[in-house]
């Protein structure tokens, strides 16, 4: 019982760490553009604001 349990772990962490070696390939060849401040203030204000109408 214990083995079963352990041989599915370990098939599922075998799959999430080849899921982060993609996720960090992806992210490593990723050059976004710098987002400027004020988009972000302007971005966190409209939310505050929705979330406080809501």
């Amino acid at each position: 019982m214990f083995s079963e349990r352990l041989s599915v772990l370990n098939k599922e962490l075998d799959t999430e760490l080849t899921r982060r070696s993609k996720l960090e390939l992806e992210l490593r060849d990723d050059q976004a553009d710098p987002v400027p401040y004020e988009l972000v203030c302007s971005l966190m204000s409209n939310l505050d604001a929705l979330l406080l109408t809501a």
